[in-house]
C-alpha cells in the first residue's frame, strides 16, 4: 500500500510540475533521460564504433593506401578500453635528414565527437512534452542528421589538410579539398563546442517544424 501512495505522489509530482513548472519539467526530465541513455549507449556503444571503425578503414584504405602504395601507407590503432581511435600515417616518400621514415599521428576522440552529442541529442528530444508520435519521428530525423554530420567530420578529421598541410594523408585539391581545410581551422578554433551548437540547432529548428506538422 505504501509503495502504492509513494509511486502516485511521484507521478502526481510529475504531472503538477509539467503542468505549473514547465521549465523544471524540462530540466528534471532532460537529467533523467541524459542518464539513461548515457547507460544505455554505454551497453551497445561496441556496435556504434565498430560501423565508425569499419568506415574510416574502408575510407583511409581507398584514398591512402591503394592510392599511394609503398609511398604512403596509413593504418588505425584502437587503444583498448579507450574510445578512442589513432591514424598512423608513415611518408615513406619523404624520409627525415637521417634516413628515419616521417610518421604523422591523428587521434580522435570518439566519446566527445560521437557518443555524448548524441545523447545529448536524445535526451533534448525526450525532454521534450510533445506526444509520443511526434516525439518519435522527430527524434529519428534529429539522430539520423547528426550521426551523419559526425560520420563527415570524422572524414574531415581524417583528411586533415590544415594542421601540418605537408602531412595530409591524401592529397585534396578543389572544393572537397577547401571544405576540408576550413572546417578544420574551424574546429582548432572552437574545438568540440561546435557538436553542441549544431545539437542546440537541430533541436530548435524541429521543435517549430514538426510540432506544426499534423500527422495522421
Amino acid at each position: 500500500m505504501d509503495k502504492k501512495i509513494s509511486r502516485y505522489k511521484i507521478i502526481n509530482f510529475i504531472n503538477e510540475t509539467k503542468e505549473k513548472k514547465p521549465i523544471h519539467y524540462f530540466f528534471i526530465m532532460f537529467i533523467l533521460a541524459f542518464t539513461l541513455y548515457f547507460g544505455a549507449f554505454y551497453a551497445v556503444k561496441s556496435v556504434h564504433y565498430s560501423i565508425v571503425t569499419a568506415l574510416s578503414k574502408s575510407l583511409v584504405e581507398s584514398n591512402v593506401n591503394n592510392k599511394f602504395g609503398s609511398g604512403r601507407q596509413a593504418k588505425f590503432d584502437f587503444p583498448n578500453e579507450s574510445d578512442k581511435m589513432v591514424l598512423y600515417t608513415a611518408y615513406y616518400q619523404k624520409p627525415n635528414p637521417d634516413g628515419s621514415i616521417t610518421q604523422k599521428a591523428n587521434t580522435i576522440d570518439l566519446f566527445n565527437e560521437a557518443y555524448i552529442p548524441l545523447i545529448f541529442l536524445l535526451a533534448l528530444f525526450s525532454a521534450t512534452p510533445i506526444d509520443l508520435k511526434r516525439k518519435l519521428i522527430r527524434t529519428f530525423i534529429g539522430f539520423s542528421i547528426i550521426e551523419l554530420y559526425l560520420m563527415l567530420k570524422i572524414a574531415a578529421l581524417l583528411f586533415d589538410n590544415y594542421s601540418y598541410p605537408e602531412y595530409q594523408i591524401a592529397d585534396l585539391s578543389g572544393i572537397i579539398g577547401g571544405m576540408v581545410y576550413y572546417y578544420n581551422k574551424l574546429i582548432k578554433s572552437v574545438g568540440t563546442g561546435i557538436n553542441y551548437i549544431l545539437v542546440a540547432i537541430i533541436w530548435l529548428a524541429f521543435s517549430n517544424i514538426i510540432s506544426k506538422i499534423d500527422i495522421k
